[in-house]
């Protein structure tokens, strides 16, 4: 017999918080892009260069994160849909 062991509007919720922390990370990490350029103005020395290499790796990294949280999402939503459809709601 099947089952749905899930709550469909736990779902929905968690995607909320999912979509309010990736938009969250993308305000944020725009925030930092633009105040490394700027002091990247300032420091101009061999660690300036590591860093910003090590810098611009974790920025690609987290950029892999949004995307992959961002294509959960709508998986979440779906997911909760189809719930309530096999619970006739």
């Amino acid at each position: 017999m099947n089952q749905a062991i899930a709550n469909p509007e736990q779902l929905r919720q968690f995607a909320s918080h999912l979509h309010r922390f990736v938009e969250d990370l993308k305000e944020r990490s725009t925030a930092l892009g633009t105040q490394i350029n700027q002091l990247e103005q300032t420091w101009r020395d061999e660690q300036q260069r590591k860093f910003a290499a090590d810098f611009s790796e974790q920025m690609r990294q987290l950029s892999r994160l949004i995307k992959t949280t961002e294509q959960h999402i709508p998986y979440l939503l779906r997911k909760a849909e189809q719930i309530d459809a096999y619970l006739g709601h």
